[in-house]
């Protein structure tokens, strides 16, 4: 778990939570209470398709809207990040967000370090 600061940047207004680093997902996602903690306006929809532990795919359409990102912890921050709305408890920093950074795992310390990728 991170600890991630959520920011409506047109608004001033931001949110801590806690995130996780999901490899498995293709975009980032927040939980839908965000959308009116930080009144943010969604600008579109997609599809997202999701496996389920009994083999079943399920496509929903959700809300996306732009938010500023930070990793606290790493001083590492993202502006206007396209992220889904899902019924989720945690902040999921996707492979759009991952792939721009270095991510050292150290798995017998339960240790790992962030840092963003040079341009």
């Amino acid at each position: 778990m991170v600890k991630v600061k959520l920011k409506n940047s047109w608004k001033e207004l931001e949110e801590e939570f806690l995130g996780l680093l999901d490899t498995g997902s293709e975009i980032s996602a927040i939980p839908k209470r965000f959308e009116k903690i930080l009144e943010i306006i969604p600008y579109t929809t997609t599809i997202i398709e999701s496996a389920t532990s009994n083999e079943d795919n399920i496509d929903s359409e959700q809300k996306v809207a732009l938010v500023d990102i930070e990793l606290t912890e790493f001083g590492i921050s993202f502006n206007q990040i396209s992220v889904v709305l899902l019924d989720i408890d945690v902040i999921l920093i996707g492979r759009d967000l991952l792939n721009q950074l270095y991510v050292n795992l150290a798995g017998p310390k339960s240790e790992f370090e962030i840092s963003k990728r040079p341009n």
